[in-house]
């Protein structure tokens, strides 16, 4: 039944759908043609959606993970990277050069060219220009930023001041020109203008807060660098943003999906939002537990990341399957179920989206001969969910909206 929720979910939350929405809505009254750009895990639907609904761009720019749907109707002006996620590649670098290029055509001539950013999470990864050292550089840093445990908002402020493109440098490349962005966020709730690190958006962090993030996360002294554009900069001036769906979004449509399956009262929760993993599921159980002694038909729905500390030595897994191994533990033996799983249909360093866990869980994978907490302390949740058949498969999903969890009673 929790399978079935978080399928429901995300059918409810499918990016071309959304974009015909904002369009419908949204009449266009500008009579500049469209230079669009569409860049992050989402970027395909979404430029998808936008065809259908607006006149035909003059150039259109696609970044996307390699292994995602690809766009069945593309326009006759399509430039297209299949660059690399999690890590950038050398595609990433050539789609960040595209992008400032497409910007620049704007800047040229503001009159009669208006940028259109379609924006969602992984951008990050998929495009980049760094200011300074080449891509084994930019590998370093993102491997190193992706283990340390660091908050989202850390991680992004530091990729924005490293970037020839991240942080509204994109925003500036356009010289003023007219820019509408609209956002699929993976980000917390009040932070969507960082997505893909703020390309299109005003930089709300600064020099200041770059370098205490990266003392803080990083090894040696930070990089130095020119400051990123500010709200109120010129860049913004003629600028527009839209956030069409966020983790809030996706747990409403958890939560309609719950009831209609007949679970009553149902709570959503985002208290566990950027916690440590381990403490992030301390936190769950205690809030589920109460819900259960109050109305044995509540269920607990939570959205947003955990965050988890790479050893040096790990195996395979990601957030949602080392909560969910996790739970599995603490659940051993008792009524009921969860559910972890990223909107994106991809956890971590696997090709799961993330894991279910009932109080037969744990039993199932020491059947199969392996022992869970052994698995859990090396991060190495994966085979142990697949023994158990705990694994959540749903392919990339062409979304990215954060984590969905939720708890139901037996």
């Amino acid at each position: 039944m929790a399978r079935d929720c978080f399928q429901q979910a995300l059918a409810a939350l499918d990016p071309q759908m959304l974009l015909r929405a904002f369009l419908r809505t949204h009449p266009r009254l500008s009579a500049q043609r469209d230079i669009v750009i569409a860049l992050g895990k989402a970027a395909a639907p979404m430029l998808a959606g936008w065809l259908e609904g607006a006149p035909e761009p003059d150039e259109a720019v696609l970044v996307r993970p390699a292994g995602t749907p690809p766009l069945e109707a593309a326009p006759a002006r399509l430039r297209e990277f299949l660059a690399g996620h999690p890590d950038p590649n050398e595609v990433s670098l050539q789609a960040g050069a595209a992008l400032l290029e497409a910007a620049s055509r704007c800047a040229a001539d503001p009159a009669n060219y208006r940028l259109v950013a379609l924006i969602s999470g992984g951008g990050s990864a998929l495009a980049e220009v760094p200011l300074a050292g080449g891509l084994d550089h930019l590998r370093e840093i993102n491997r190193l930023l992706v283990a340390s445990g660091a908050p989202i908002r850390a991680i992004n402020c530091i990729r924005k001041h490293r970037s020839a493109l991240k942080g509204g440098r994109l925003a500036a490349a356009a010289g003023g020109a007219c820019q509408i962005s609209l956002v699929l966020s993976d980000v917390p709730h009040d932070a969507w203008a960082d997505v893909a690190s703020g390309p299109t958006c005003p930089d709300g962090t600064t020099q200041a807060d770059y370098e205490a993030a990266w003392r803080r996360w990083l090894p040696g002294e930070p990089e130095l660098h020119p400051e990123t554009p500010k709200p109120g900069d010129a860049a913004f001036a003629q600028a527009e943003w839209h956030c069409l769906a966020d983790n809030y979004d996706a747990c409403k449509a958890l939560a309609a999906a719950a009831r209609a399956a007949g679970f009553d009262p149902v709570a959503v929760d985002h208290g566990a939002d950027e916690m440590e993993e381990a403490e992030a599921a301390g936190y769950l159980l205690g809030r589920w537990r109460a819900l259960q002694a109050a109305q044995p038909r509540a269920c607990l729905i939570a959205g947003g990341e955990v965050r988890v500390r790479l050893p040096g030595d790990h195996g395979r897994g990601g957030r949602n399957q080392q909560l969910a191994l996790r739970i599995a533990l603490a659940l051993e033996g008792q009524p009921g179920c969860f559910l972890s799983a990223g909107t994106d249909g991809v956890d971590g360093s696997s090709d799961a989206a993330g894991g279910c866990a009932d109080g037969t869980t744990a039993a199932r994978i020491r059947a199969a001969g392996l022992d869970p907490i052994a698995h859990l302390r090396r991060h190495d949740a994966h085979p142990a969910l697949a023994a158990a058949g705990a694994l959540i498969h749903t392919g990339p999903t062409g979304n990215n909206l954060r984590d969905l969890r939720l708890f139901l009673p037996a």
